[in-house]
């Protein structure tokens, strides 16, 4: 009975450790995520639930593609490990991932959705191809194409997925 009312009374603090350890927030300081995010909003991330296409997720910069050193960064994850992702579709613009056109209602610029850099690779596994919702504005997969992976970020370097979004 002692050990029942031990439990009872040790689940509100470990709960709340457990909530603490599993969220994590950040500052946007960019307008590349616009107009999802704005420069000044904060997000709370989850640390456990793994990046999926369409999740918007906090990176540790992966090569210096903020000018801050140390930067975290907020991307949209387009595709995962082994995708196929090709800009653009004819006539739309709209990005191709698996030979499929994404609807991005998101998308700052409705007019050139994919964006003006052209590309066609394979996402290698364990990574994620990551790029902005504001696209003339962002440094992010697109313009890495040359580096080692076209671009793609390794899962590893993911602090969690936003799930919250608080205005600045």
């Amino acid at each position: 009975m002692r050990v029942g009312r031990l439990i009872a009374a040790l689940s509100p603090p470990v709960i709340a450790l457990a909530v603490i350890l599993s969220f994590g927030t950040g500052r946007v300081d960019h307008e590349s995520m616009r107009p999802t995010l704005e420069s000044g909003d904060t997000v709370v991330f989850d640390r456990l639930l793994p990046a999926q296409r369409g999740d918007v997720v906090v990176v540790a910069d992966p090569s210096d593609w903020s000018t801050t050193s140390d930067a975290n960064l907020v991307k949209r994850v387009i595709a995962v490990g082994g995708d196929r992702v090709v800009c653009c579709e004819v006539g739309t613009l709209r990005l191709l991932v698996n030979g499929e056109p994404v609807d991005e209602d998101y998308v700052f610029d409705a007019e050139r959705p994919g964006g003006s850099i052209p590309f066609d690779l394979t996402v290698p596994d364990s990574s994620l191809w990551l790029v902005g919702d504001n696209r003339a504005a962002s440094h992010d997969s697109r313009t890495e194409l040359s580096s080692e992976g076209g671009g793609a970020v390794p899962r590893s370097a993911v602090l969690g997925v936003v799930r919250f979004v608080v205005p600045g």
